[in-house]
């Protein structure tokens, strides 16, 4: 797989939703997938279970985070959609991969 463009992001969960989450992402403007972690190839998913958390300085109590990897192959417009037991949310974002 190229790699194209490789971001960290920590995905933040507050304390009022307790569940699992799944996150998965692809270009709107073509055909590629948003793709998360490392390794040759990297999930098309990616999954925080409930209780899963990495700690840090002034975390609220009660909430969870979770740090990735998240790579996308050529510029465009990408969404993230983001799902829980009670909600769904889409996020877009535009990426021209200049550094």
């Amino acid at each position: 797989m190229d790699r194209g463009s490789a971001q960290k992001v920590f995905w933040y969960i507050p304390p009022s939703y307790q569940g699992p989450a799944l996150i998965r992402g692809s270009r709107l403007d073509g055909p590629q997938l948003v793709r998360f972690g490392p390794g040759r190839v990297p999930s098309p998913e990616l999954h925080i279970d409930v209780g899963e958390t990495t700690s840090w300085q002034g975390q609220p109590p009660g909430s969870r985070g979770r740090p990735s990897t998240v790579r996308v192959k050529k510029p465009g417009c990408y969404a993230f959609q983001i799902d829980g037991t009670s909600f769904s949310r889409i996020v877009v974002f535009v990426t021209d991969l200049a550094r």
